[in-house]
This record gives C-alpha cells, structure tokens and sequence, in this order.
C-alpha cells in the first residue's frame, strides 16, 4: 500500500473504530444509566415510585437520542391509579455532556401524557405530590441541594439510590396527545364528578428557567407537573362545574384543610336557613309571626 493511502486511511480507520466504540458504549452503557438516574430522581422528586418499561438508546457524535416508553409516576399509597403516565418520551442529549456534571438536552418531546387526579373526600393523590415539590424548590432557593434523607449534601450530589438525579440543561419542551381525568367524590357540599378532557398541545422554552447550571430532575419535575397541573384545571373549566375545580385548587394550594373549612362554612350556613325555616315554622304552629 501506498505511504500516501496509508496516511490518508489510517485517520479514517481510528475514526470508525472510534464511532464503533461509541455505539457499543452507548448501547450496553447509556440505557441502564438513564433508567437509574430517571426513576431515582423522579422518585426523589415526587416522593412517589417511578418506573420506565423501556429504553432505546440512538447514540451519535454529537447527540445521543433516549428514547423512554411507559414512563409512570404512582399515587401515594391508597390509591390505585397511577398519577401521571407517559406514553413515549424522548430526548437528545449532547453525546459530550453525558459524561459530565450537566447534560445538555436539546428537544425534549413527550407523547401521550395521562394526568389523573384523585381527590377521595380528602385524601387527594395530588397534594401530597405537590407539597413534596415545594419543599425541594425551597430547599433549593436557600442553595442546598437535599440529600436522600433530606439532609443538606454537597453541591452536585447526584448518584444516591434516591438522590436528585444528574443536572440537566433543557431547551425547548413540546408536550402533546395530554388527556387529564378529574375524579372527585366525598367532600361535603361539593358535587362528585368524573370527567376527562383531551387538552391541547403544550410548547414552552425552558432555557432561561435550567440556566448554565441546569435543572436537576426534580426541578425538571415541578415543572413538568406545574405545567401539566395549570393546563388540566383550565381544560376541565366548563365542563365540570365551578365549585368543584375551586375545590381542588385551594386543597392544592393551601393544603386539604382549606376544603374542609370551606365545606363546614357552606354546611353551617344550609343548617343555619334550615333551623331559620324551622322556627318560623313552629312560631307559626304557636300562633307567632
């Protein structure tokens, strides 16, 4: 073989082999990696089991594309349903930042997402999910980063079996085929519904909001959900009646302690005009007004 074809093929050799490698790696390595650090920070996140039924890595020099299907967020304990499912989900990460602290996401694409929510006189499947997340976005506003017990860990903490998760740089979001399903029932004056609305599309740039520093999974989480959440209560308005979606909003807001002060006003204000039609009933029995 010619000097020159040696010189000229040897590059292209140590480049294939080096592209092979890539593939191998990103096949046997990336999938099982995504899948611990989704479902550990998606349970750190939101307090609740998570689980991913499969994974398809697609990795390439620049980007690496994951692909997740029967992503499952569960209730809290008492309730059978899953909370949140998503059908497909699907991502690029910079190839590079796979191996460093913040992972660069590109597109993130979700498809066929199923919000339920459960409100059982109340207990609700959503509250305390909610409440979780508040409590991670104020730990990271005073600068920790919680550990798996809740202790302050040391910045970047990530590998813990129940830890945040890596740090995740996101770009632009596209939510799509969103179906959200409201069950109420058992809470005093409140009329019991079970409704589901398809809802439309959901587009957001998410750059500013993960910054440099990136979002870590539970970040990306409260997000998400907020997001979900906000979109849900607006689709069902109209076709659930008023009291109820306000219901379920100031439990969400303040805690299910608001439902029930509200639900014992609305009680102590039908018992007060019913002992009113009472008296004026017996005053008029005993020849009164």
């Amino acid at each position: 073989m010619k000097p020159m074809l040696k010189l000229i093929l040897k590059p292209v050799a140590i480049a294939a082999l080096g592209l092979a490698a890539l593939v191998v790696a990103g096949v046997i390595t990336v999938p099982p990696a995504a899948r611990a650090a989704v479902e550990s920070g998606s349970e750190f996140a939101f307090g609740v089991p998570a689980t991913i039924g499969s994974i398809k890595a697609s990795p390439g020099i620049s980007t690496t594309t994951l692909g997740f299907s029967d992503y499952e967020i569960e209730s809290p304990d008492g309730f059978e349903e899953p909370l949140l499912t998503f059908g497909h989900f699907e991502v690029g990460v910079g190839t590079r930042s796979l191996v460093g602290n913040v992972k660069e996401l590109g597109v993130l694409e979700i498809k066929d997402v199923e919000l339920t929510i459960l409100q059982n006189g109340l207990r609700s499947n959503l509250a305390p999910v909610v409440a979780q997340l508040k409590s991670l976005a104020e730990r990271s506003r005073e600068g920790a980063a919680p550990g798996a017990e809740g202790d302050p860990a040391t910045e970047g903490a990530d590998d813990g079996p129940k830890g945040p998760g890596p740090r995740l740089k996101v770009g632009r979001v596209r939510i799509a085929g969103v179906r959200a399903r409201l069950k109420v029932d058992g809470i005093p004056g409140v009329q019991p519904v079970d409704e589901t609305v398809e809802l439309p599309v959901l587009e957001r740039d998410w750059s500013s909001d993960s910054g440099e520093e990136g979002f870590t999974v539970a970040d990306l989480s409260a997000h998400l959900l907020e997001e979900l959440e906000i979109s849900a209560l607006e689709g069902l308005r109209g076709e659930v009646p008023d009291e109820v979606l306000d219901a379920v909003a100031k439990g969400l807001e303040g805690g299910l302690d608001t439902i029930l002060d509200g639900a014992s006003q609305e009680l102590e204000g039908i018992l007060g005009e019913k002992a009113g039609e009472l008296l004026d009933a017996g005053s008029g029995l005993f020849g009164g007004r």
